[in-house]
């Protein structure tokens, strides 16, 4: 099925869809393709991961080579290919640390959206972790709310335990 813009309007309905997310970070690329249902519920259809270990190689050299670069654009590309001949009618490119460390990001992001011909985008730090949050609580099978609640919960029981810790040695 095609996918529709999402609206502003809550009561609208989201199609179902197939998408992939070709995640490109400091030590793996990785390929999702799920399906995504109206709710927003994510189904894996399609994982695959290979180590590229591009975070050494900015450490050591403070960008990535010529080289490094066409490899993982063309691993990207063929991870994008899979996707599509999977039925995946939208595919994204995310990089993490690779692309906001050392001098060559740009030039990873340009390469990796030739080698995919989808869109990419270089994720904040920020945005990284509200992902990687998210696909915690989406693995687990929880509803967001819940997941925080639990959090939250796990938050005030140790804050609670260092008070009491602490007016132990008082």
């Amino acid at each position: 099925p095609s996918p529709r813009p999402v609206t502003s309007d809550p009561t609208e309905t989201i199609r179902a869809m197939r998408v992939a997310i070709v995640d490109v970070g400091s030590n793996t690329a990785r390929l999702l393709v799920a399906d995504v249902s109206s709710e927003g519920a994510l189904t894996p259809v399609a994982t695959r991961r290979a180590y590229l270990g591009l975070g050494e190689e900015i450490a050591r050299s403070g960008g990535l080579s010529a080289e490094t670069i066409d490899r993982t654009a063309t691993l990207a590309g063929a991870y994008a290919a899979r996707a599509r001949v999977q039925g995946a009618t939208s595919v994204w490119t995310l990089v993490t640390a690779p692309g906001r460390q050392g001098a060559t990001g740009a030039g990873l992001a340009a390469a990796l959206e030739r080698g995919t011909a989808a869109p990419v985008r270089i994720l904040s730090a920020d945005e990284e972790g509200r992902l990687a949050f998210a696909g915690v609580v989406n693995a687990a099978g929880c509803r967001l709310p819940d997941a925080l609640g639990v959090v939250r919960r796990q938050l005030e029981r140790a804050a609670a335990g260092k008070r009491a810790h602490e007016d132990r040695r008082q």
